[in-house]
């Protein structure tokens, strides 16, 4: 609508208000149309950052994608690599496995082919030696029969002067008797003549009798034993017996004497206390060592302990023999102790726990090593060695047949004596589980007792390691492959295991030899034989798979 005051002419100051109102709206109208024109700039500016923007975050995202698209085919490509290389090591591997086993199959082959053929030579030296026995024995039996017949024609021809004698008996009866009746007729005729001088005829003379032939004395088979081994067992046997009468003589004089009793007592308490506290571990058992030596030197000073020949308790003699031939009752009897609870310690723990024999044999050869505990420079270990000769027999190549009742005594199985119900006594035996555990104790205790190393001592080895090298051979080559038994085993595993690296220490190459052997050669000479089929034999065919795997050891 158009404003009154435009064409107001009649009032100049309406007209001059009317432009002053033109003038307001045109700058509004301007500012306006500058403001709108500068906000369309803007929004014009802002959409075209905004599309750069877009623009730039389209390039970075496609920049990207291509990066990602990069990465993906890098590690595509890295992991096709990796599986290519796993599955060429894979092939590495089956490829050396499958070489390895055909290795290790031939191995066996030459192995089982060399044990065949120490079998076989074995087996021929074996026939050799039966043969040449067979034909000695051919010959001792031509020599016999030779023999025989040429008693028979001794028998024979006395048998004909026998006869020839009596006849001449029965001759000389007749003549007899013809001339007594002579005489009686001569007599009677005496009293129709006078008498006349008649000469008297001599007795006839008998022959002698025989004498009585000897009575053949009797023979009984059994295992094929070296008589020195045996020999040797028996007079240990002797010195455990004087043992015993050693412990029954100390009793009654501790019944004599109240405080002797009383010290001697809490002496062989402590030795027992001592000796069950044994463990694994270097320098564990120091206390119980000292506590023991202290206890066998105070054996040494106790005043009025009676005075005892001390040879009778040793294999060998002294040699030059000593002046005084008496030792400490006290101490050879606390010594027996000793030795006693060293055998009942490894029957009860190293028949499971081999590594307990261990501490128990470097004991031992600690105590009967002291200068102090020696008669006359001897060591007493042969009191340790009677109990093992009693306990494990096998060790000192004495052995028998396990199916009779005096082959298990001579193998070692403890027995049990016990009344029946009928009132008479009866022996029996402890299970086999117990007599492995007994033996394999014994066995591990023997080797580490006897594989000692003294190079770096100043002592004397009470019991050098050539013994465990003479009961190795006792209980291999010393024992027929027909005669071996499962307790041979037992001890033949005992003995080797868990010591082979102290047996290439002390040997070298003749250890590796010996264990060689004993662990291959022999058993296959057994198992041809057919007696190695008890666990104990499959046991030792196991080791040098063991030793090969585990210590890298190889005895085949």
């Amino acid at each position: 609508m158009e404003s009154p005051w435009r064409k107001a002419a009649d009032s100049p100051s309406r007209q001059l208000l009317w432009e002053l109102q033109q003038i307001h709206l045109n700058d509004r109208t301007s500012f306006y149309a500058q403001l709108d024109k500068a906000t369309r700039e803007r929004e014009e500016q802002h959409r075209a950052e905004l599309a750069a923007a877009a623009a730039e975050h389209d390039r970075i995202r496609r920049n990207a994608e291509l990066e990602r698209e990069k990465l993906e085919l890098r590690i595509q490509e890295e992991q096709s690599r990796r599986e290519a290389q796993a599955r060429e090591e894979l092939d590495r591997r089956r490829r050396e496995k499958v070489e390895r086993e055909i290795e290790e199959q031939r191995q066996e082959v030459r192995r089982a082919k060399a044990a065949e053929e120490e079998a076989l030579r074995v087996r021929q030296a074996h026939e050799a030696r039966a043969k040449a026995l067979e034909e000695e024995s051919q010959a001792e039996r031509a020599r016999a029969d030779a023999a025989a017949k040429e008693n028979a024609a001794k028998v024979a021809a006395r048998a004909e002067e026998l006869e020839r004698a009596k006849d001449k008996e029965k001759a000389a009866t007749v003549e007899a008797v013809a001339k007594e009746a002579a005489a009686k007729e001569a007599a009677r005729q005496t009293l129709l003549k006078p008498p006349i001088l008649q000469a008297s005829t001599p007795n006839a003379t008998q022959p002698p009798r025989p004498a009585q032939a000897p009575i053949p004395a009797s023979s009984s088979s059994s295992h094929r034993l070296n008589p020195e081994r045996v020999v040797e067992h028996n007079r240990y046997l002797d010195i455990h017996r004087s043992l015993k009468q050693l412990r029954r003589d100390v009793a009654v004089a501790g019944q004599q004497n109240k405080a002797l009793k009383t010290q001697v007592g809490d002496m062989r308490r402590k030795i027992k206390k001592c000796m069950g506290q044994l463990t694994e571990g270097k320098g564990q058992n120091k206390q119980s060592q000292n506590e023991i030596h202290q206890t066998l030197n105070a054996a040494l000073t106790i005043e009025g302990q009676p005075m005892i020949p001390v040879a009778i308790y040793l294999y060998r003699q002294p040699t030059p023999t000593p002046s005084d031939p008496n030792g400490p009752a006290i101490l050879l009897f606390l010594l027996n102790i000793f030795a006693k609870a060293i055998v009942a310690q490894l029957t009860a723990e190293s028949g499971v726990s081999l590594k307990t024999a261990d501490p128990i044999g470097i004991l031992a050869s600690q105590v009967f090593g002291t200068d102090t505990f020696r008669w006359n420079g001897s060591s007493l270990i042969d009191i340790l060695l009677a109990k093992m000769h009693a306990a494990c027999p096998v060790l000192f190549g004495v052995h028998g047949p396990e199916s009779t009742t005096g082959g298990k005594k001579l193998l070692g199985w403890q027995s049990i004596k016990s009344i029946s119900a009928t009132g008479t006594p009866q022996i029996s035996f402890i299970s086999e589980g117990r007599h492995t555990d007994r033996m394999t104790g014994l066995g591990a205790g023997f080797a580490a007792i006897a594989l000692r190393n003294y190079e770096r001592s100043t002592k004397a080895n009470p019991y050098p390691a050539s013994h465990w090298w003479r009961a190795l051979h006792d209980i291999t080559t010393g024992t027929d492959p027909a005669d071996a038994t499962a307790t041979h085993f037992m001890v033949l595993k005992a003995m080797i295991e868990g010591q082979e690296k102290r047996i290439l220490e002390l040997f070298g190459k003749q250890g590796l030899l010996a264990m060689r052997y004993a662990l291959v050669i022999w058993p296959g000479l057994c198992r041809a034989m057919g007696t190695a089929r008890s666990p104990a034999a499959k046991g030792v065919l196991l080791l040098p798979e063991v030793f090969g795997r585990e210590k890298k050891i190889w005895v085949v």
